[in-house]
């Protein structure tokens, strides 16, 4: 099971209440182990410049950042997969990199995509 941008947490990442996400990935990641099933975190991407109105703003860049730090350091994963250090701008790390991101600066284009691929460490999976 891989928990990254909200698939896993019952709230949106980008919604009124960042702490929904991470209390959602908390629960969730107790409870499959029962099964022998890994839980491999995923920090969320950049999405500065959307042209999504509302979307980015820089209370909800502080949320992304305290979740991604949680991701990253709470020990509740069994990995952790850095997406966000995988296609940030690192002149401007709450943009994603211009080669990787799509017309609208909230989903990736396909070089982004595969750059997420490529962030994936496939011994995760054994």
């Amino acid at each position: 099971m891989v928990a990254a941008n909200g698939s896993v947490a019952p709230c949106q990442p980008m919604g009124s209440d960042m702490e929904c996400g991470a209390d959602g990935a908390r629960l969730r990641s107790g409870g499959p182990h029962v099964g022998g099933v890994k839980i491999i975190g995923a920090t969320l991407t950049p999405n500065k410049g959307s042209t999504f109105p509302g979307f980015f703003t820089p209370e909800n860049e502080v949320k992304r950042q305290t979740v991604n730090q949680w991701i990253r350091t709470s020990g509740a994963y069994d990995g952790v997969i850095d997406f966000d250090k995988a296609v940030r701008d690192p002149s401007d790390p709450a943009r994603l990199l211009p080669a990787y991101a799509s017309d609208d600066n909230t989903h990736l284009s396909d070089a982004g995509y595969q750059a997420m691929a490529n962030a994936i460490d496939l011994s995760l999976f054994r």
